[in-house]
């Protein structure tokens, strides 16, 4: 009789653990379905690929020209100190002769009235 009873207890074990078994696959299933569509949802929401390249590529690009001008104008500086007979008039300056035949650049703070 105890022998009966564990058989039968076991059986309605296992059917009750096979039953809240093929509920739990029943919830993971519905579960991954709904975390699938806010996936979706998100990224469409937030633009897709093509947004994500685009804002990334406008990133590098304003890195970029912040790199250019920060390098350029360090870049200009040098060439004017190794050149400034060449770049000397487009710096805002005057090349002034000496008597003696030497030159040097003359940047005007404030011109005078006569060559406004």
């Amino acid at each position: 009789m105890a022998h009966n009873a564990t058989e039968a207890a076991v059986r309605a074990a296992e059917s009750v653990l096979g039953g809240i078994r093929q509920d739990l696959d029943n919830e993971r299933a519905k579960l991954a379905t709904a975390a699938g569509e806010a996936r979706r949802e998100a990224w469409r929401y937030f633009g897709g690929f093509w947004v994500w390249i685009a804002a990334i590529g406008t990133t590098g690009v304003v890195i970029g020209a912040l790199a250019m001008a920060w390098i350029a104008g360090r870049g200009d500086a040098r060439e004017f100190g190794q050149y400034p007979g060449i770049y000397c008039g487009n710096a805002g300056g005057q090349v002034i002769e000496q008597p003696d035949g030497s030159s040097y650049c003359a940047i005007w703070i404030k011109r005078p009235e006569a060559e406004r």
